[in-house]
């Protein structure tokens, strides 16, 4: 008798451990399409993204926009010119280092307009992203 009621106390635990184990699918938010496949017919589209910026989220959104604004610029053949700037400085005790992106425009006369589709931040990562297009 022993061995049966434990049997049943094990299985019940195992029933509530199991239950609490089930993940809500409708909770877990699932990676949208248009990350790869982003293309609309008769616009220029593109899709920028950042991790999080050490200055917080205004800082990584308008990373994610200026490198979507940028892949819009060259296939719109306006003439984008892009520098990096690395630098190290330091002391006896500490090394630092850093990167500096310069992205630069030219459009000869042309204006480059885009409008934001929809962005998404993956929840794991924060990895954040920003559908645009563009009129051609």
């Amino acid at each position: 008798m022993h061995n049966k009621q434990t049997n049943i106390i094990f299985l019940c635990v195992l029933l509530i451990c199991s239950s609490c184990a089930i993940i809500n699918k409708k909770s877990v938010k699932k990676q949208p399409e248009w990350i790869f496949h982003y293309h609309i017919e008769g616009k220029i589209c593109a899709v920028g993204s950042s991790l999080p910026h050490i200055h917080g989220f205004p800082y990584q959104q308008a990373t994610a926009i200026s490198r979507a604004i940028d892949q819009i610029a060259m296939q719109k053949r306006v003439h984008v010119s892009t520098s990096l700037e690395q630098f190290l400085y330091g002391n006896n005790h500490n090394t630092h280092s850093g990167l500096s992106v310069y992205s630069v425009q030219t459009t000869e006369g042309n204006v480059v307009r885009a409008i934001i589709k929809d962005t998404w931040q993956d929840p794991q990562s924060k990895m954040l992203y920003v559908w645009m297009f563009s009129e051609q």
